[in-house]
């Protein structure tokens, strides 16, 4: 399952930290990120950011919820996982 963010001036310093949150609300993956780290840029105009994590297929069926947490904002996006490890939504960009 690939997990994505999307940024518009993003500076050195501004960390985001992102879960993947199984149906029962505890956390599955989590990660800190910095653009800078990734880059050894300070400043990026326009970005983005895609990880890949598998979701296991024998995995609790039900929604599952990606969150980031950036400069005090917290976003979230559902995604359901049915039974061999069909999944559906994230119509839309988180950030």
């Amino acid at each position: 399952m690939s997990f994505a963010a999307y940024y518009r001036d993003q500076r050195h310093g501004q960390l985001a930290t992102f879960r993947i949150r199984r149906p029962d609300q505890s956390v599955y993956q989590t990660w800190t990120f910095d653009s800078q780290v990734a880059t050894g840029q300070v400043h990026l105009s326009a970005a983005y950011w895609i990880w890949n994590y598998f979701i296991p297929s024998e995995g609790p069926e039900g929604i599952w919820t990606f969150e980031s947490v950036f400069e005090g904002q917290t976003t979230t996006r559902s995604l359901e996982v049915f039974h061999g490890g069909a999944a559906n939504g994230f119509e839309s960009p988180l950030l």
